[in-house]
């Protein structure tokens, strides 16, 4: 996987460059489980707001979230709507860039802003 590749690279760049500095290192590793299922869908709205995304996407991927509901058919009946407040469609190619949108500010509430030097070679 791709993914995995660079991820490992990128370990492997912040080791070697922290032993040849001779500089602390810390590294989190970080598992979402069902990472798609807990995206609130207010919060995916504001965060669409703040990255800049053009406003008729904007409106197009907010109608697609919100007023989504259910109902469980019973021998007695159908329930009452169950209104979905959260999560983003699996299997949608479009849910890896709106779990990134929503994820993107905890990244950078962590992220220190000297974090180059640490995690690119010869970097200065």
């Amino acid at each position: 996987m791709p993914g995995t590749f660079i991820n490992t690279s990128l370990v492997d760049c912040v080791f070697k460059s922290a032993k040849q500095d001779k500089k602390d290192v810390a590294i989190v590793f970080l598992e979402i489980v069902q990472a798609y299922d807990y995206v609130g869908h207010e919060h995916l709205i504001e965060q669409l707001k703040t990255f800049g995304i053009p406003t008729p996407l904007h409106a197009c991927i907010s109608n697609l979230i919100k007023g989504n509901c259910t109902q469980i058919q019973t021998a007695q009946g159908k329930s009452k709507k169950i209104f979905f407040k959260r999560g983003v469609f699996q299997g949608s190619p479009l849910s890896p860039i709106l779990f990134n949108v929503v994820i993107n500010p905890i990244f950078d509430n962590l992220s220190e802003n000297n974090i180059g030097p640490f995690w690119l070679p010869n970097s200065a």
